[in-house]
């Protein structure tokens, strides 16, 4: 009678017992070959799957941090002294053609200038696999010079 080791007790037992635990334990777990290659398989798809759905977020949260800097860029060029609302939408469209030219498809850049204040909005579609619109608006105000009550001319106002 032979004597062997079983590994998960560490005990030594017969032989013939250890092949009849083997025989018992390999009917309870199946037969599991090829397995493998198909877990290989699926996981490696739900990983790729993952990957891209992180890319996809990374490239809308860039995409909105783009549009609201160029909206920004245009609110400041459209609010300077003297300036109009064409000029800070050429700027709005100047800046995203040079930060993300292929980042954002179609940019619309919407510039209402009051005599008080200047709204900058840029909404565009994110160039990604699942199209995103991302939509980013700035408000500021218009530059003016001398005081809210000034009639007379800033150069005549020291004068007696």
């Amino acid at each position: 009678m032979a004597l062997d080791l079983n590994f998960r007790t560490g005990r030594v037992i017969a032989g013939r017992r250890l092949c009849t635990l083997q025989r018992r334990w390999q009917r309870l777990r199946g037969d599991e070959r090829g397995y493998t290659v198909l877990d290989l398989g699926l996981s490696t798809w739900a990983f790729i799957g993952v990957a891209i759905v992180v890319v996809q977020l990374c490239l809308a949260i860039h995409a909105r941090h783009v549009a609201h800097a160029a909206a920004a860029d245009a609110l400041r060029v459209a609010a300077d002294y003297q300036s109009s609302a064409q000029a800070g939408e050429r700027d709005g469209y100047t800046y995203l053609s040079q930060v993300a030219p292929h980042l954002l498809s179609s940019p619309s850049i919407i510039v209402t200038r009051t005599a008080t204040t200047v709204t900058v909005t840029v909404r565009a579609r994110v160039s990604a696999l699942v199209p995103v619109t991302v939509t980013q608006t700035v408000t500021g105000p218009v530059e003016r010079l001398g005081g809210a009550g000034t009639t007379r001319p800033v150069a005549a106002q020291g004068t007696r």
